[in-house]
């Protein structure tokens, strides 16, 4: 199969598609190397992986199923879509890039059915990192709004998944 790479919005994408050209990463948190900034770039080589290349068709699997997050480098939410994505599908693996696709990904179709359990472990480096409120400029409403992204994460997962935080 000729895989082809289209260009990329983040010009670190670049460098991370050669190192996918020969296949997904044979280890987990390849992407805790990248700096807070190019993860988005290193989730947008997954999601074209894994949109373009994975095999149509791939089942998911069956419900009841238990996966472990290995926690210990979610300290943004990015990296916290690097972690979940692993530990749903292997490294590199893609389970959602933002809030919207983690939702549409706990719904089944993406590797994992549900209901399924999420042992969340090293919790507390999210909490720490992730719990507290932000502020952004809502682009419809030009307002500002605060909100958890911790709290998000987890009110889309409390739906569909059993989410143990170690």
């Amino acid at each position: 199969m000729e895989v082809v790479f289209l260009s990329s919005p983040y010009p670190a994408a670049e460098s991370m598609w050669e190192r996918w050209r020969s296949g997904r990463p044979a280890s987990k948190n390849v992407w805790a190397e990248y700096r807070p900034e190019d993860r988005r770039a290193w989730s947008s080589v997954v999601v074209g992986y894994h949109f373009s290349i994975v095999e149509p068709g791939l089942s998911d699997d069956p419900p009841g199923r238990t996966y472990h997050l290995e926690g210990s480098n979610v300290v943004d939410k990015m990296s916290f879509f690097c972690a979940i994505g692993e530990a749903i599908n292997g490294p590199g693996g893609y389970f959602g890039w933002d809030l919207n696709g983690l939702a549409d990904c706990c719904k089944g179709r993406f590797g994992a059915t549900p209901p399924f359990t999420l042992i969340w472990h090293d919790f507390e480096i999210a909490r720490t990192h992730l719990g507290p409120e932000v502020e952004y400029v809502d682009p419809d409403e030009s307002e500002v709004v605060r909100y958890s992204p911790l709290e998000s994460i987890m009110g889309i997962l409390n739906e569909h998944v059993n989410v143990l935080a170690m």
